[in-house]
């Protein structure tokens, strides 16, 4: 999932530089002098498709599947039906939130910086990943289990004594 982010963080950051240096007007004598040789190639838009052709690439085989993935196993057999809903619906709101949101924050800050922010968002998902987000890759259920228990509820015999009272 990481570097999956990692890709995004970077196409993010491409499509920032496309909109920017195209918006700004930076790269605007190069293309002055240009016409006066008879042409005039602009960059911009095959540098905003590397962008998006990254951002695919990088999110299709991490971001995309892998938090369905994570949130059919994590949850207990008792809990998989509800959680799984309420992920689902955390995820689907999220993504009309973003759906709804893109133009009027482009028009308020530009489209080049709505890219950044998008990318600063990512990055903020990165360090959550990397610090927050548990490795379970080859644990068993139970272990995945026993280690959430532990990191919501600490260790020792008073905390389990009390998880077995209340049928944890």
């Amino acid at each position: 999932a990481l570097t999956s982010l990692t890709g995004v963080i970077v196409s993010l950051g491409i499509l920032f530089g496309a909109f920017y240096l195209q918006s700004s007007g930076l790269m605007l004598g190069l293309c002055e002098r240009s016409v006066l040789h008879g042409s005039c190639n602009t960059w911009y838009g095959w540098l905003a498709v590397l962008g998006l052709g990254l951002y695919i690439a990088a999110f299709s085989p991490g971001m995309g599947p892998v938090p369905w993935t994570v949130n059919s196993e994590i949850y207990p057999e008792a809990y998989r039906g509800i959680c799984g809903g309420m992920s689902a619906t955390v995820n689907w709101v999220s993504n009309l939130i973003m759906s709804q949101t893109f133009l009027s924050l482009a028009g308020a800050v530009g489209t080049g910086g709505t890219f950044l922010i998008f990318a600063g968002i990512a990055v903020a998902a990165f360090f959550f990943v990397l610090f927050v987000v548990p490795e379970t890759k080859g644990l068993s259920f139970e272990q995945v289990d026993r280690m959430l228990m532990e990191r919501a509820w600490g260790s020792g015999s008073g905390t389990e004594r009390l998880l077995e009272r209340n049928g944890v």
